[in-house]
């Protein structure tokens, strides 16, 4: 195929994502890096600061506004909640933990910290992005109900490698009930 013809037609399709889609100037230069690649490996050339010369500045508004939950919102998520869910939730706002580093803490990331009744908390231990927060009293105290209710109905010992928050169980199955397995993101943003 003749190279001014996709040229022309990439130019249609950043026009495109700009003015029909709204797309923002970091979005659309995502979407076309990956074109530009094919084409580079296939060794077509192109005029690649032209076409990227359309992108222009993107959508001039944003779709939707982030903003924190209000205290009304958080309490109102509390009081829906299964007792997994409020510490998912305690763990968000008082620490600033973010939903797919819940599912990968362990117990053993937990450090209880008697003097303040509270938790220290290593969030991706061992990883690069580690790093360590602390949660409020609310959220250990919900902690230390939950992981007691774990050990009565069966997790015996609770194993350090063993993640906080677990896949739910049925309590008289004491084998399962033993063996807990951890939650996978998906099913834990659902759960939220």
């Amino acid at each position: 195929m003749d190279p001014k013809i996709i040229q022309s037609q990439l130019i249609d399709y950043v026009i495109y994502l700009r003015e029909e889609l709204q797309l923002s100037q970091s979005t659309i230069n995502n979407r076309i890096s990956a074109v530009k690649k094919f084409y580079e490996t296939n060794d077509i050339e192109l005029k690649w600061k032209k076409i990227k010369s359309y992108i222009g500045k993107g959508a001039k508004r944003r779709n939707r506004k982030d903003r924190p939950y209000t205290h009304l919102e958080i309490q109102r998520m509390l009081e829906k909640a299964d007792q997994r869910g409020r510490i998912a939730v305690l763990l968000m706002f008082s620490s600033g933990i973010r939903v797919g580093a819940i599912t990968s803490l362990k117990i053993r990331d937990l450090e209880k910290i008697e003097k303040y009744q509270l938790y220290k908390i290593r969030v991706y231990d061992n990883e690069q992005g580690e790093y360590v927060t602390y949660c409020s009293i609310e959220c250990a105290k919900e902690i230390d109900s939950y992981l007691a209710y774990r050990y009565r109905h069966g997790e015996r010992p609770l194993k350090e490698d063993s993640p906080l928050i677990r896949e739910d169980f049925d309590i008289h199955d004491e084998i399962r009930a033993s063996r807990p397995r951890v939650l996978d993101t998906q099913t834990f943003r659902r759960m939220i």
